[in-house]
């Protein structure tokens, strides 16, 4: 076999390998951008729930008349003690972020969907009987 028919040989066999190459880096780079925008996204929507938390804190000293700092550190205390770990926030799938810090909310976000599916069979089972 010639040089140049062993070159056209290899061309041929490895042209199409070289092209899928280049479809699945294509792909990979997509899904390592779509992985990026998420996760700016979610910088975005902590910077967002961090601007609120200092707006609320802002309202509340606005509110009301503090005569010794001991009193208002209490408040800002108590205030920043029911932001993060009794009140859900909707950026974080209505978990507090005291339970997204600590890594409960898978946990709790799944707990969560298995009540839903049951309430929701439960719901289809009580049509059904009534419905018959």
């Amino acid at each position: 076999m010639k040089p140049d028919e062993f070159a056209t040989f290899l061309a041929g066999v490895f042209g199409p390998l070289a092209f899928l190459w280049l479809v699945l880096g294509f792909f990979q780079q997509g899904a390592e951008l779509r992985h990026s925008a998420d996760a700016l996204w979610l910088q975005g929507q902590e910077l967002q729930n961090s601007v609120e938390q200092q707006r609320n804190l802002v309202e509340v000293t606005r509110e009301q008349n503090y005569f010794l700092p001991g009193d208002l550190e209490a408040h800002i205390e108590a205030f920043v003690e029911h932001y993060n770990h009794q009140r859900y926030h909707e950026s974080l799938a209505n978990v507090t972020p005291a339970d997204a810090y600590f890594g409960r909310a898978p946990a709790i976000i799944k707990l969560r969907e298995r009540i839903k599916r049951q309430t929701i069979e439960h719901r289809r089972l009580q049509h059904r009987k009534f419905a018959a």
